[in-house]
């Protein structure tokens, strides 16, 4: 199996309620999902079924536990636990998965989000453990350039695709 598997695909195409839901089958898997619920955007800690809230109230005071994207309002503290929790996760040595949902243009262009666990994870996990990368379409160029840079092998999917290639 390749060593780090792209997910890609339009948004609210179910990207991550697949992976939510192949997860509840697997074991020695890891990482962090971003659902939404009740309307807004949560992490989910996917090893201890975790959720916490990603986005923060509308137009909330600004000061510097606030990450503002386009119309999104987003907690640093919550992304500097679920970027710690990717981090951490490349010790286990029984870790057979490790899931990023999702990387896209906050990482790779404005090097913000879970831009630094990325490339910790890229640095230290192991090349027995299987990466998989929720991306947005329109940064596939972007982090396919990024692996090259760490010689991890990679293969893009669709939910179609992955669903056959883990089955």
């Amino acid at each position: 199996m390749t060593n780090v598997i792209i997910l890609t695909g339009d948004k609210q195409s179910g990207k991550t309620t697949f992976l939510k839901n192949w997860c509840a089958t697997q074991q020695n898997i890891a990482g962090i999902l971003t659902p939404i619920v009740g309307d807004k955007r949560c992490f989910y800690d996917i090893e201890i079924a975790d959720f916490y809230s990603m986005e923060v109230a509308a137009n909330p005071p600004l000061n510097e536990g606030i990450l503002i994207v386009g119309k999104y309002f987003f907690s640093q503290q919550n992304f500097a636990k679920a970027a710690t929790t990717l981090m951490d996760a490349c010790a286990d040595n029984s870790l057979k998965y490790l899931i990023i949902d999702e990387i896209g243009p906050l990482e790779l262009k404005q090097h913000k989000g879970f831009y630094q666990a990325l490339l910790f994870v890229l640095e230290h996990l192991q090349k027995t453990v299987q990466l998989i990368i929720v991306v947005r379409q329109n940064c596939i160029e972007d982090i396919v350039q990024l692996l090259n840079v760490y010689n991890r092998q990679n293969s893009i999917f669709s939910i179609e695709q992955l669903q056959h290639l883990l089955a």
